[in-house]
């Protein structure tokens, strides 16, 4: 039961830097994408191709778009803070039902020589 267990706590943390590693990534795209939209709008500003009113409203898509990523990014931070308690909970009761487990043996031993030790009669 606690290998099953041990092997579940595992692969939770197993999964979680998966998670982890695949946010950290779409940050990344994320931040070149901004970087190239960026880089985008101060070509065109610089060549008089759009007007203000353009510019003004691509820059208020990406305060949007950075706005909404800064919430998922929180998002993500506090799924993780919450999973990391849960493995810390899951590894707390693990060790918790490990010591009952050691302290149920030694009954079982203790009670195992007792009748050894003794008649059958005895023991009724």
């Amino acid at each position: 039961l606690l290998r099953i267990e041990n092997n579940q706590l595992r692969r939770d943390v197993h999964e979680l830097k998966g998670q982890h590693a695949a946010t950290l990534a779409e940050r990344q795209v994320l931040r070149r994408q901004i970087e190239d939209i960026s880089l985008s709008k101060d070509c065109e500003a610089s060549s008089g191709r759009h007007d203000r009113g353009v510019i003004l409203e691509e820059n208020r898509q990406l305060t949007d778009e950075n706005n909404r990523m800064r919430n998922q990014l929180l998002l993500s931070r506090q799924d993780q803070g919450l999973l990391e308690q849960t493995v810390s909970e899951l590894r707390s009761e693990i060790v918790q039902n490990n010591r009952t487990l050691v302290d149920q043996n030694e009954t079982v031993r203790a009670l195992t020589h007792e009748m050894s030790r003794r008649h059958p009669a005895q023991l009724v």
